[in-house]
């Protein structure tokens, strides 16, 4: 990836922080309703600090793109603890649609064909550090 990309990428990201609590609540509402198997992984009694735990997921990704070495223990570990709770490699397609809708509702017009294109590379990158060689094996 691109330090071009990089940048926009962190740039929209400081915008999505800046509404964080929102921001979580339209990812895991979105995700919930297109795919309803990914509310036993993400779905907990408080979703407040499952909001919480998404945007700094998210935020470590985001600070470690261009940066395969930091980026894919991050995100091994990360596979790890959602695989544990049920996260399956067929379930990477429903979050990418659903971080793709709710980065295109928090930042509107600022969420260029070109952003979009950034964030989409980004989010193939992140999900081919977290699932390896072998997804299911991280569950064991």
């Amino acid at each position: 990836m691109d330090e071009t990309s990089i940048g926009l990428i962190r740039a929209s990201f400081a915008q999505v922080v800046a509404i964080a609590s929102p921001a979580a609540i339209l990812f895991h509402g979105h995700l919930f309703r297109i795919d309803p198997s990914t509310e036993a992984v993400f779905r907990r009694a408080d979703m407040r600090a499952q909001g919480a735990s998404f945007i700094a997921a998210l935020g470590l990704a985001v600070a470690t793109l261009g940066e395969p070495e930091r980026l894919r223990p991050v995100a091994r570990g990360l596979a790890r603890r959602l695989a544990a709770r049920g996260l399956r490699a067929e379930h990477f397609a429903s979050i990418g649609a659903a971080l793709d809708w709710m980065l295109e509702e928090c930042l509107a017009e600022d969420f260029t064909p070109v952003l979009r294109a950034a964030w989409s590379q980004a989010y193939r990158e992140v999900t081919a550090a977290m699932t390896g060689r072998d997804f299911r094996a991280l569950a064991a």
